[in-house]
């Protein structure tokens, strides 16, 4: 009796763990980062004709430069990555730098690439 219960538990064991199970991405550390010249948390920014808080601007700053520090990308663009400027200009006092990573902006919480990472 004991090796028939046994046998069936180490069936059923090993047919649950034969179905794959959708893989999630892994979260990053979720360090605080220094940003230089950091908006107000409070404040309002308008972006196109999109409105943010400074902090949805930092929350994403932050995002960004911990997958970047990780080695790690969200979504099917693979935020963050190199910045293409496609000749914008920058605003005066933000320097132009060739080594710029984008990473988007989303109201309320950080852009975390969607379901299984594909958005």
């Amino acid at each position: 009796m004991r090796f028939s219960v046994l046998a069936s538990l180490l069936v059923v064991l090993g047919a649950a763990g034969a179905h794959p199970t959708e893989i999630e991405p892994r979260e990053p550390s979720n360090a605080p980062i220094d940003l230089e010249g950091r908006p107000d948390s409070s404040a309002s920014f308008k972006c196109g004709k999109k409105k943010y808080t400074g902090r949805e601007i930092y929350l994403a700053a932050q995002k960004g430069v911990n997958l970047y520090r990780a080695g790690e990308t969200r979504g099917r663009k693979e935020y963050p990555h190199r910045f293409i400027n496609d000749g914008r200009k920058f605003a005066d006092g933000c320097p132009e730098d060739r080594n710029l990573s984008e990473y988007p902006l989303k109201k309320k919480t950080p852009y975390d690439g969607g379901r299984l990472n594909k958005n």
